[in-house]
């Protein structure tokens, strides 16, 4: 069994997945409101098909109804992941939470890619960015496994070799 110094390691190290998927994802979201040619290879899925749907409805009716609230639709869906984030420095059952939102991310985009056809041609970004799904996945379940494990190990002693009073969580 781990100690407990490498389990709040791997913990600490899956938050810090959370609060980069939030930023890198933030910083996307603003890359493609100002239709730069640039942008991270890395993004939660949701907020970028809120905006890729205005983006379509617009083309079709050449009106900007949806404009602002596909914006605010596109950080909304990224709020969660700083909130699982804050929310596991008090409680670490929150990494669970993280993981089921990024899981429902990641059925959302296979479902939209599937309907429509896949792929395409091979691109050696869309590999890399599969990469980065599958390392953020990963990251999430090593947190998630790090805070079960955690849950069984017996409480810390203090300097004395008493334990102090459980909170349970």
């Amino acid at each position: 069994m781990k100690t407990r110094d490498q389990i709040e390691k791997t913990f600490v190290a899956s938050r810090g997945t959370m609060i980069a998927v939030f930023a890198l994802t933030c910083v996307n979201i603003v890359l493609l409101l100002t239709n730069s040619d640039f942008y991270f290879l890395f993004s939660a899925s949701l907020p970028q098909i809120a905006l890729f749907l205005n983006s379509t409805f617009n083309f079709w009716t050449g009106e900007y109804t949806f404009a602002t609230l596909s914006i605010v639709l596109a950080f909304v869906a990224t709020l969660p992941y700083l909130g699982f984030w804050f929310a596991s420095s008090k409680n670490k059952m929150w990494i669970l939470a993280a993981l089921v939102y990024f899981v429902i991310d990641l059925i959302v985009l296979a479902f939209l890619v599937a309907r429509a056809g896949g792929f395409g041609e091979f691109d050696f970004f869309i590999i890399v960015e599969l990469a980065f799904f599958v390392w953020i996945l990963v990251s999430l379940i090593l947190g998630t496994k790090a805070w079960l494990d955690s849950k069984k190990l017996p409480p810390p002693s203090d300097d004395f070799g008493q334990a102090p009073p459980q909170n349970h969580i």
